[in-house]
C-alpha cells in the first residue's frame, strides 16, 4: 500500500542554498522530481506545495521567477503558494549606514500553518519539507507529539543543514545527484503551442 505523502517546499531557502553553493546550473529545478527522487518506491506524492514571493525591483530578475513559476505550474501536482515581500531594517557594521532591505516576509508561518491543516484533515501518512530554516523545528517538533500515526521528514537543501531538526524529524538531503535527474528541459512545449525557456542566465 502507498504512503501518502505533501511536499512543502520553501522556495526562498532552496534557492539561497544553491546560490550559496554555487549551483546556479540547478535553478531550473522541477520542484517535483526533487521530491520523487527524495522518497521511496511505496511512498507516492499527492501534491507538491511550492512557497515562494514575487520579488521586487530588478526587472531581469523578475522576469526569471515569472519564467520559472510557469516551469513549475507545468506540473499538475504542484502548487504555488505566495507570500509578501516586506522591509526590514539593516545596518552595516563597516560603515554605520542605516536603512530599508526588501526580504520575504511570513513564508514560514504559511509552512507551519499548511501542515497543520493537512494534518488535521488527515490528507497525508507523511509530510516532506524542503528547508533548513530553524523557525520551522516546532512544526516537526508538534507533529511528532500530536499526530503519533504520521511521519515528518525534512530534506535540507545545499548549505542550509539545521542539527535542530534531530531527533523530531527524518533527515534527508537534497544532493547534487538528485538536482542532476530533476532539471526541467531547456525548452517545455505548452499545449498552447508556446514554449517556456531556460532563463539564458541560469546556463
Amino acid at each position: 500500500m502507498f504512503e501518502q505523502v505533501i511536499a512543502y517546499i520553501d522556495g526562498f531557502n532552496l534557492y539561497f542554498g544553491l546560490r550559496e553553493k554555487g549551483w546556479k546550473q540547478y535553478y531550473w529545478v522541477n520542484p517535483y522530481l526533487v521530491c520523487k527522487y527524495l522518497l521511496k518506491a511505496h511512498q507516492n506524492i499527492i501534491e507538491v506545495k511550492y512557497f515562494t514571493s514575487r520579488i521586487r525591483g530588478d526587472v531581469e530578475k523578475i522576469s526569471r521567477q515569472d519564467t520559472f513559476i510557469r516551469a513549475i505550474k507545468t506540473e499538475s501536482s504542484v502548487v504555488v503558494r505566495y507570500g509578501k515581500y516586506g522591509n526590514r531594517q539593516y545596518r552595516c557594521e563597516d560603515c554605520k549606514h542605516e536603512g530599508l532591505l526588501p526580504a520575504e516576509k511570513m513564508t514560514d508561518v504559511r509552512i507551519a500553518c499548511e501542515i497543520i491543516s493537512d494534518a488535521y484533515r488527515n490528507v497525508f501518512k507523511t509530510a516532506l519539507l524542503i528547508s533548513g530554516d530553524r523557525d520551522l523545528v516546532p512544526i516537526a517538533e508538534f507533529i511528532k507529539q500530536r499526530f503519533q500515526d504520521k511521519r515528518f521528514l525534512v530534506a535540507f537543501p545545499p548549505m542550509r543543514e539545521c542539527p535542530d531538526f534531530q531527533g523530531k524529524a527524518g533527515i534527508l538531503h537534497i544532493t547534487e545527484d538528485i538536482l542532476k535527474k530533476s532539471l526541467f528541459p531547456n525548452e517545455i512545449a505548452l499545449p498552447s503551442g508556446s514554449k517556456i525557456t531556460k532563463p539564458r542566465k541560469w546556463s
